[in-house]
């Protein structure tokens, strides 16, 4: 495969703290692109791909990691209220918020250009009406796009702190 087609990134969200830190060492290693995202939320913090503090805490040095806020944790940081990890160690090297509804506080622009890095604002968008919920192949088949609950889809914005 030529330079111009290899991976520079791939993000492997979720890991908790059931994960063993030298299997993630060991990924790091073989796959330098790889990057953590370690997924934050008030409701579910020590839950499967939610870790506790401690374990966040506890993360060996050198591993490529990315915050990804979740739910209340997203919107107290968006409003501009400080999250507990938003610049302490770890060391983000990406910072992705789920659930962003513009505009930014004024306080969030002010947090956000001290961070190094990426910052991703996950945009939710509203599910298309019933009738758009449906494709038409290259064949002329229709083909039913999601089931009968529709599951709002997202736009990813990302942004360079300055």
């Amino acid at each position: 495969m030529d330079a111009a087609r290899m991976l520079t990134g791939v993000t492997i969200s979720g890991a908790d703290d059931r994960v063993v830190y030298g299997d993630m060492v060991a990924i790091s290693l073989a796959f330098p692109f790889v990057e953590w995202g370690i997924l934050l939320s008030n409701t579910r913090q020590g839950t499967p791909r939610y870790p506790s503090d401690g374990w966040i805490l506890n993360l060996p040095p050198g591993l490529r990691l990315s915050m990804h806020c979740c739910g209340e944790v997203a919107r107290n940081v968006l409003a501009g209220t400080h999250s507990p990890w938003h610049n302490v160690r770890p060391k983000w090297t990406r910072r992705q918020f789920n659930g962003y509804t513009p505009p930014a506080s004024e306080d969030f622009l002010d947090l956000a250009a001290l961070w190094r890095g990426g910052i991703i604002l996950q945009v939710p968008r509203p599910c298309p009406p019933a009738s758009r919920r449906s494709r038409t192949d290259a064949a002329g088949a229709r083909i039913r796009v999601g089931s009968k609950a529709c599951v709002a889809s997202a736009e990813t914005f990302a942004f360079a702190a300055a």
